[in-house]
C-alpha cells in the first residue's frame, strides 16, 4: 500500500468571470454584467463531457495550446448548482530532460492533474476555484477554455479574489501606503503637487497598535474593487487628514516582515495574484490529493473565505 501522507502544499484559488460592458460616454470603469443561466449551461456541459480526447492528434494539441478544450476527467454535483471535478492543464514551451524519459520536446504537452469547483452565484457571476500542486496549477487554462465557450459579443472579463486577512497570515505589518488622485472637477482647487499623492505610514511612526489597525483595515477592506474603495475612502476620511471619494483612491498597500523576509500584500490595485487556501489533503504515493478531501476542503474555504468577499 502507498504511504500517505499530509501534504500542506494543496492550496485553492478563487476567481470569478463577468461580462464587461463598456460604459457609453467612454468614462469610467466598464460595468460587469452576470452570465444567464444558459450561457452558464454551456460550461457545465462541456465539464460534464469527461471522455477521453486524443491528444496525439495534431488539432486536439492546437485547441488546448489555443485555451479552446482542455482535457476533463471527472465531474460530480455535490449540491444543486455546485459543480467539481479533475482536469489537466497542459505545460510546454520549454524543452527539459527526464531521467527516464530522456528529452522531452518544447512542443510537446505535460498534463498535470488540478481539480476544480464551479459555480454561478445569483448576479450571474461564475465563481471558480482551482487547486494548486505546490508551484503548479493552471487557472490561466481553465480561465481560456471557459471564455472561449461562453464568447458572444462582448468581454469577458476575469476577477482576481484576494483576501488580505489571509494574506497577513503569522506576518507583521510594518508600513501601509495609499495612492491617490484627486479629479479635477472638484469644487477646491488644488496645486498641482497636492492633486496627486502618496500616503505612507510605517509602524514606527505610528506607534503602538499598529498591527492591529491595519488588521482592522483589512477587515473592512473586503469585496468587489468597488466596496474596497468606499471602505478606503471612509477609513481615510476618518482620519480628518485627507477626504477622498472612492473614485480618486488608485492602489493601497501593506508590507509585511515574515520569517527574516519581505512581501507586499494588495488591499487595493494592480496584483494579480490571487490568494491561496491551504487546503489539507492527504497524498498519495504517486503525489495525488485524495479528491473526495480536496471537495470538502474547497467548499469549506468558498463558504466561510469566499462568499463573505462578495456578499
Amino acid at each position: 500500500m502507498a504511504k500517505r501522507q499530509r501534504n500542506h502544499q494543496v492550496t485553492a484559488s478563487f476567481h470569478y468571470l463577468v461580462k464587461s460592458i463598456p460604459n457609453d460616454d467612454e468614462v469610467g470603469e466598464a460595468s460587469e454584467e452576470g452570465f444567464t443561466e444558459a450561457e452558464f449551461n454551456r460550461v457545465i456541459a462541456r465539464l460534464q463531457d469527461t471522455r477521453p480526447i486524443d491528444d496525439t492528434d495534431d488539432r486536439v494539441i492546437a485547441a488546448i495550446k489555443l485555451g479552446r478544450n482542455l482535457p476533463f476527467n471527472y465531474f460530480e454535483e455535490p449540491e444543486e448548482g455546485l459543480f467539481f471535478g479533475n482536469f489537466e492543464g497542459a505545460y510546454y514551451g520549454q524543452k527539459y530532460r527526464n531521467n527516464r524519459l530522456g528529452v522531452v520536446e518544447a512542443d510537446s504537452l505535460n498534463l498535470r492533474g488540478f481539480h476544480y469547483l464551479v459555480t454561478r452565484l445569483r448576479d450571474g457571476k461564475i465563481l471558480i476555484g482551482t487547486t494548486y500542486h505546490g508551484a503548479f496549477g493552471d487557472y490561466e487554462g481553465l480561465k481560456n477554455c471557459f471564455s472561449y465557450i461562453l464568447a458572444g459579443n462582448y468581454r469577458i472579463a476575469s476577477k482576481t479574489l484576494t483576501n488580505a486577512s489571509s494574506e497577513i497570515g503569522t506576518g507583521r505589518p510594518i508600513s501601509v501606503k495609499l495612492i491617490y488622485r484627486k479629479r479635477g472637477d472638484r469644487a477646491e482647487r488644488r496645486p498641482i503637487f497636492g492633486s496627486s499623492g502618496v500616503l505612507a505610514v510605517t509602524s514606527a511612526e505610528y506607534g503602538d497598535n499598529f498591527e492591529q489597525s491595519v488588521s482592522d483595515i483589512t477587515e473592512q477592506v473586503r469585496g468587489t474593487v468597488d466596496q474596497r474603495k468606499r471602505a478606503l475612502a471612509r477609513i481615510v476620511s476618518q482620519s480628518e487628514l485627507l477626504s477622498l471619494d472612492e473614485d480618486e483612491i488608485i492602489g493601497c498597500s501593506a508590507v509585511i516582515r515574515e520569517e527574516g523576509g519581505q512581501r507586499t500584500i494588495y488591499l487595493l490595485g494592480d496584483n494579480n495574484f490571487s490568494t491561496k487556501f491551504g487546503i489539507s489533503a492527504e497524498i498519495d504515493g504517486d503525489g495525488i490529493a485524495d479528491p473526495i478531501q480536496v471537495r470538502d476542503e474547497m467548499i469549506r474555504v468558498m463558504r466561510e473565505k469566499i462568499i463573505p468577499m462578495l456578499a
